[in-house]
């Protein structure tokens, strides 16, 4: 195991200490009189909660950029987008509003595989589904 996956394993048990231990109710996780809980509601709940945590957190605060891509890619439609987050785990939806963008002078391209591409989508184009 590399050097960088034992630091994510660890991160990982720590945050699923805490939550058993201390703090349940943060990821909405039910957890019995014995101290027992059931095991995909723990898992779903976490995930869920790292999904919304990194998404609400940074994109709704910074917006959508590229990263490593040259572009921030964007689907024509929602089961697009579902599709192809599903991949990427528990999808989260985002309706960008592309028309003011474009009305506001944002310059937005096709690739030869029909995925809309822009440089960025500032927050105040992005609204949760």
């Amino acid at each position: 195991m590399e050097y960088k996956d034992q630091l994510s394993h660890v991160k990982i048990s720590k945050f699923l200490s805490f939550i058993l231990r201390h703090s349940p109710e943060k990821i909405q996780l039910s957890i019995d009189s014995n101290g027992w809980t059931n095991i995909d509601e723990l898992i779903d709940n976490a995930n869920r909660y790292k999904n919304m945590h990194l998404t609400i957190d940074s994109i709704m605060e910074d917006g959508l950029k590229p990263m490593s891509r040259q572009h921030v890619h964007l689907s024509q439609t929602e089961e697009t987008a579902m599709a192809v987050g599903k991949r990427h785990g528990k999808p989260i939806i985002l309706c960008i509003d592309a028309k003011k963008m474009h009305e506001e002078g944002y310059k937005f391209y096709l690739s030869e595989n029909k995925i809309g591409l822009v440089d960025k989508v500032p927050r105040e184009y992005i609204n949760m589904i």
